[in-house]
């Protein structure tokens, strides 16, 4: 420790005695590792010192009862912390010749062997200045000190051994990893969690007590004069100068002798602003300083302000005049007014009362509470008490004169001013010429401030939802509905024309979260307001004028510290100045804080009485954390895959943030426990969940009636009389779908039938909950009579109740038929219209239950009401049911039926009978080469001489040969199409199967051979053979040449050209005939 070799004059103040406390209560529970954390100078090394010096039994300066830390020997291993290796520094204690190279287990096994070398004693292992070495371990080597720091404490937290690890630091742990990767602060983060913080930071009115004490041990050559301390008293508490909560009392202004009380009071202000608290302190106290406390003591007068000013400016020059100094301005002024004295005074003694008048002046006015008055009176009396001069009065009216002091009408107080041109107080009357009338107060003043959220505490904690209030502050009566993070209104209301009945006849019976408050003092605030502009408005005409900015700024200061006042402190006070209403009716005056926060406990607790009690900071928030939504995702993947195990199979040593919300949201609350030897999901045993649970219940009964969105169910949890956190809302919605999930069918964007409700569905609806909807089973008996003939028709066993997998179960074999039609069953017209509805229906089906009870019944024209009530209709309705399915499945049969009675009847003209008709058109084309034919009819051909038995098949390759698709995939126009290409094959078939049986009356060498057939329409075929020998090249020229001249007649247009082409060969058999 630092100050381990030196001797201390120790008094253990009241929060050393309790960190001493907390380290033996820690200890006994198993806690052996602590980082003491305090700003500087507040004696953590002090404390350290003196908690070595008790438990080695030198001196005691703590006890406790049942104290764990003295009932052995102890020994102290004692380190200052320095930018080095910790580890290094270890290693270097407790391994012989160890060195930064030596690995971490060597370095605890040397704390080991010297701990049992001093067996069975206490070892104390003791860091002062602890961020020293966190300094080094964050810029230099990370990974590995913080190993070692990890390893260091798992091995002191060791229950078996009495170890204890005592580190000291300025700062929380967390403040050293800067610059650290993420990796790394997590790393970080879990050195922190080894080490139990504990808080040392002395309040400033011990180092009052602590003053007192050591004051009382000093014997002094004089005491105070009784008479004068009571008067010096009356004149601190007159003024309200005394800047600290307590101790102001009379023993104490005795036992600070020869301090005054008020100057031990800015005294120990200003050590602990500027100097290091105690130990400056201690060392005012004890040493013999120049300008200390001996020459008082010696003379018999007090210690006043005037010479804390002297002893601070000698021995903290540096800083004082540093722009480091937090004060800097004020004390420059200070020393400015002090300079500017010695011109204005020709008396020595009045120099010397100006002196310690203006120091006096300067310290209040940097240390005494804001509602101080250092007045003529104050000063009058505290000069005669404590500064040891008679009189004041004329000092002061020459400091006034001078332009170094002002007396600041509204403060009641003097303050030190560095003097202007402008009359300030002329300047502001005169700018009420300039300065409108204030009309919107509420306006204004929010302007003015800016109001903190209000947490009701009670209610939050009783309930675990936080509760919080916002302030409104408006002219008229506030009726909105809290949303979001607020759970109510305190509406302040400022206006000359809302009365008490007025507010009443507008409140109404609504029962809103909202507290409304008339203030009485409207017309005062309006007042203040308009002061305060006409301030404003002279500080902007005056901007060039620094001193009279300053002066005005102060001013203004003031003015923003009385409207605080008359606004803000009449919330918590029982002046009469705001008449209080809820729900229109008058609510009690507050006496304080407290009870102000407890009416708003009780307004919460009757506007949202449905809340469960569920007391989790994790979960109850209006957002949640990023580690909270990873364990809500792992929480909700756990609940829907293992909700049939124990505490949902989590691993039983281990908590992580889902484990913690399981135990409190299902487990406790008695909605996952075993049900007949068995784990079950069911309604909570907590009765507080009980309206929650029902609230929930209801909302799905009403959705039998339609569709409900997610949305909606959330918004009802999170209105009254609920007004759950959104974050909680975000775990109950899931996890009550979830157990209800056979219930209800749930519904995606653009209504899709989401037959699972998954982890991942659930991620999905908790971001768009508006977009997915629910709707509840009905549980009609006559709706399910009708489902129950539904599954006698699929040979299912009837259902006892309806429910997700029952409606999965009997709508697959429905969407598995028509997924199995030909996609000609599925497009066909050739079917009645209700077998075509009902194929249209069961296409785009996406919910069960509307296609159940609604779509299946109307596509077949019946009416669903009257089909749940009539038995007999129902019977009618599911015959018919099987006959539209039956000529959807015969659909496809049918088509090749007709295809086949064509080719029989039209093509081949026998019965209609695969063997006789495939057997009669391969007989017929026998004779014909495939190398005879042109492409499309060679390919025609080969399928009609096909060796296919099977007819679909030879069919099949009819209709790829004639029309490249298979007769699956027809439609009502390919059937059409089919048959007459297929007699129009056959016929060019013929007619080559002509010239082939007339191919021997022809020599192709020696002449030209044509067969030609043509029809018009309202004519008989003509049909010809043109038999032409070939001519000699003189003739084919000229034939060549016409046909060149017709060519060139025709043109591009192929069937203008076939038409003209067509008539000429029809008038040339014409004339042949």
């Amino acid at each position: 420790m630092r100050d381990a070799a030196q001797p201390l004059n120790y008094l253990p103040t009241p929060n050393a005695q309790l960190v001493y406390r907390q380290l033996g209560a820690n200890y006994r529970t198993g806690t052996h590792c602590f980082n003491i954390v305090g700003a500087y100078g507040t004696g953590k090394s002090a404390f350290l010192w003196a908690f070595c010096q008790t438990l080695t039994g030198q001196q005691t300066y703590f006890a406790a009862d049942g104290d764990p830390l003295t009932g052995r020997p102890a020994r102290f291993e004692q380190f200052v912390g320095q930018y080095v290796s910790l580890r290094e520094v270890f290693a270097q204690r407790f391994v012989p010749g160890g060195s930064a190279a030596t690995p971490t287990p060597e370095i605890l096994a040397g704390i080991e062997a010297h701990y049992r070398a001093h067996a069975p004693g206490l070892l104390v292992l003791v860091l002062d200045e602890f961020g020293k070495f966190l300094e080094h371990a964050a810029r230099e080597n990370p990974e590995q000190e913080l190993y070692f720091i990890q390893e260091l404490a798992e091995y002191t937290n060791d229950a078996t051994k009495h170890v204890l690890l005592l580190t000291t630091a300025h700062q929380d742990v967390s403040a050293y990893a800067v610059g650290l990767s993420r990796p790394q602060r997590l790393e970080w983060e879990k050195v922190k969690g080894r080490l139990k913080e504990l808080t040392f930071n002395e309040p400033v009115e011990q180092l009052l007590l602590l003053a007192a004490e050591q004051l009382a041990t000093n014997e002094l050559p004089t005491a105070p004069d009784p008479a004068t301390n009571e008067r010096l008293l009356a004149a601190i508490a007159q003024a309200q100068v005394f800047p600290l909560r307590d101790y102001f009392t009379a023993e104490m202004q005795r036992r600070l002798w020869p301090l005054d009380l008020l100057a031990a009071a800015v005294l120990v202000q200003a050590l602990q602003r500027y100097g290091q608290n105690e130990r400056s302190l201690f060392s005012f106290l004890r040493a013999n300083d120049y300008l200390g406390l001996e020459q008082s003591a010696a003379s018999g007068t007090y210690y006043s302000v005037s010479r804390v000013y002297d002893y601070l400016s000698y021995h903290y020059y540096a800083l004082l005049s540093s722009r480091f100094n937090p004060n800097f301005a004020q004390w420059a002024i200070i020393r400015d007014s002090l300079d500017r004295l010695s011109k204005h005074f020709e008396q020595q003694a009045d120099l010397d009362a100006a002196r310690q008048l203006v120091k006096t002046i300067g310290l209040l006015t940097i240390f005494a509470p804001a509602g101080a008055e250092i007045s003529a009176e104050f000063l009058e009396v505290y000069a005669q008490t404590s500064l040891g001069v008679p009189a004041v009065a004329n000092a002061l009216r020459t400091l006034q004169t001078q332009q170094i002091v002002r007396f600041v009408a509204h403060k009641n107080s003097y303050i030190l001013f560095e003097g202007t041109s402008l009359d300030i107080e002329l300047a502001i009357d005169e700018a009420g010429t300039l300065v409108e009338q204030v009309t919107d107060v509420a306006t204004r003043l929010s302007g003015f401030f800016d109001f903190p959220y209000i947490p009701a505490k009670q209610v939050s904690f009783e309930v675990g939802t936080p509760r919080i209030f916002e302030v409104r502050m408006t002219d008229h009566v506030l009726l909105d509905e809290p949303e979001g993070e607020v759970d109510g209104f305190i509406n302040l209301i400022f206006s000359d024309t809302i009365t008490e009945e007025t507010l009443r006849r507008t409140v109404g019976e609504r029962r809103t979260a909202t507290l409304y408050g008339i203030y009485r003092r409207a017309g005062e605030i309006k007042r203040l307001i308009r002061e305060r502009d006409k301030v404003a408005k002279v500080r902007d005409q005056n901007l060039g004028d620094r001193i009279a900015v300053r002066e005005l700024d102060g001013i203004l200061e003031h003015q923003d510290a009385l409207l605080r006042h008359y606004v803000l402190d009449s919330l918590y006070a029982a002046d009469g100045n705001i008449t209080w209403f809820f729900n229109g009716q008058a609510a009690t005056a507050f006496e304080g804080r407290r009870a102000f926060n407890r009416c708003l406990s009780a307004i919460a607790h009757e506007v949202y009485p449905a809340t469960p009690a569920y007391r989790s900071e994790l979960v109850n928030r209006t957002n949640l954390s990023v580690p909270i939504l990873t364990a809500r995702k792992n929480f909700i993947r756990a609940l829907f895959e293992k909700w049939q195990y124990a505490e949902l199979d989590f691993p039983a040593k281990n908590f992580p943030p889902e484990k913690t919300i399981y135990l409190s949201l299902l487990k406790e609350t008695g909605m996952h426990r075993i049900l007949g030897g068995e784990y079950t999901l069911t309604a909570p045993t907590n009765t507080t969940f009980l309206p929650l649970w029902e609230a929930s219940e209801a909302f799905l009964q009403r959705s039998q009636d339609g569709h409900l969105k997610v949305r909606e169910l959330m918004d009802m949890l999170t209105a009254k009389p609920f007004k759950l956190k959104q974050g909680f809302v975000d775990f109950w919605v899931p996890v009550f779908l979830f157990m209800k999930r056979h219930e209800f069918a749930l519904y995606g964007e653009q209504g899709r039938y989401i037959p699972d409700l998954t982890a991942d569905v659930v991620d999905l609806f908790t971001k768009n909950p508006a977009l997915y909807t629910v709707k509840a089973f009905s549980l009609l008996p006559e709706k399910l009579a009708l489902f129950n003939e539904y599954r006698e028709l699929l040979e299912l066993a009837p259902a006892e109740q309806m429910s997700n997998s029952s409606f999965i179960e009997s709508i697959k074999p429905f969407l598995a038929f028509y997924k199995q039609l030909p996609a000609y069953a599925k497009k066909t017209t050739k079917l009645s219209a209700t077998t075509q509805r009902l194929r249209e229906t069961i296409a785009v089906a996406k919910d069960p239950e509307a296609a159940f009870f609604e779509q299946f019944p109307g596509a077949l024209g019946f009416n669903r009401l009257e089909l749940q009530r009539d038995a007999a209709m129902r019977e009618r309705y599911v015959r018919t049911l099987q006959d539209a399915i039956a000529r959807l499945r015969q659909a496809y049969p049918t088509l090749l039926q007709r295809l086949e009675e064509f080719i029989a009847h039209e093509v081949a003209a026998t019965e209609p009978e695969f063997a006789q008709y495939k057997r009669q058109l391969q007989d017929r084309f026998r004779g014909l080469s495939p190398a005879q034919l042109p492409e499309g009819l060679r390919q025609f051909q080969q399928r009609l001489m096909s060796r296919l038995d099977d007819r679909d098949a030879w069919l099949n390759s009819m209709a790829n040969a004639l029309l490249s698709k298979s007769l699956a995939d027809f439609t009502d126009a390919d059937e059409t199409r089919f048959q007459d290409k297929f007699q129009q094959s056959v016929h060019e078939l013929d007619n080559l199967n002509d010239l082939v049986q007339r191919q021997h009356e022809f020599n192709p060498d020696v002449e030209d051979f044509f067969r030609i057939s043509i029809a018009a329409f309202g004519e008989t075929e003509k049909k010809l053979i043109i038999r032409r020998p070939k001519l000699a090249s003189a003739a084919r020229t000229a034939d060549a040449e016409v046909e060149e001249s017709i060519r060139a007649l025709l043109g591009p247009d192929k069937s203008r050209n076939r038409v003209i082409l067509a008539r000429l060969l029809q008038e040339q058999l014409s004339d042949e005939e």
